[in-house]
C-alpha cells in the first residue's frame, strides 16, 4: 500500500490500519500460538537431563511442584495503588470509543461492513476510511483519538485517555 500511495505513515493512516487489521491480526496470532502449542519439542541428545521435551503448554507449568520457588508476593498496599491506577485500562482495547464509533458510522455510509477477516475486501475498506476520515478532519471535525497505554513514571503508572467534545459526523459526507 505505501508503493502505491496509500500508506504514508501518518497518524490517519495508521489508526485507519488498526481499525481494519487489528482483530485479523490478534486471529492469525492466536491460531499460531495455539498450533505451535501443540508441536512437542524434540528431544536434545546429550541434554535430556535438563532441557525438558513436552508442549509448550505444558512447559509453561514445568519444573513441578517439587521444586522450591522463588517468587515473593507483592505489598498488598503497593499493589492496590498500581491497580487502581490501571483499572481503567484494557489490553483489548487500542482506539478510543469516539474513534470506533466515527469509523463504524464511516463505513457503513459508504456500503462497509465494521467487522473484517482475512478474506474480506479490506483493502477497500481501508482506502475508503482514509479518505473519508481525511475529509472529515479537513471539513473542520475533530483530530483522531488514540489510546495511550500506560507508561512507567517517577510517580507510577499513568494512563491518557481524552475523548474531546467533537463535531458530529453529517448524515452524509460527500468524498472528494
Amino acid at each position: 500500500m505505501e508503493k502505491d500511495g496509500y500508506f504514508d505513515g501518518g497518524d490517519i493512516d495508521v489508526i485507519c490500519l488498526q481499525y481494519i487489521y487489528m482483530e485479523i491480526i490478534r486471529t492469525q496470532i492466536q491460531t499460531f500460538v495455539q498450533v505451535h502449542n501443540t508441536y512437542r519439542i524434540r528431544r536434545q541428545r546429550k541434554r535430556e537431563h535438563y532441557l525438558p521435551t513436552r508442549q509448550p503448554v505444558q512447559l509453561y507449568y514445568y519444573p513441578l511442584n517439587s521444586v522450591r520457588s522463588y517468587g515473593s508476593s507483592p505489598d498488598p498496599s503497593t499493589l492496590s495503588q498500581l491497580q487502581s491506577q490501571v483499572e481503567s485500562y484494557s489490553l483489548d482495547e487500542y482506539l478510543t470509543n469516539f474513534t470506533s464509533e466515527r469509523y463504524r458510522f464511516l463505513l457503513r455510509e459508504g456500503g462497509f461492513q465494521t467487522r473484517f477477516s482475512f478474506s474480506d475486501n479490506h483493502r477497500s475498506a481501508y482506502m475508503f476510511l482514509r479518505q473519508a476520515v481525511s475529509v472529515y478532519i479537513k471539513s473542520g471535525g475533530c483530530d483522531i483519538q488514540v489510546l495511550i497505554p500506560p507508561t512507567a513514571l517517577s510517580n507510577g503508572f499513568t494512563i491518557i485517555m481524552s475523548e474531546k467534545n467533537c463535531k458530529e459526523f453529517p448524515r452524509s459526507l460527500k468524498l472528494i
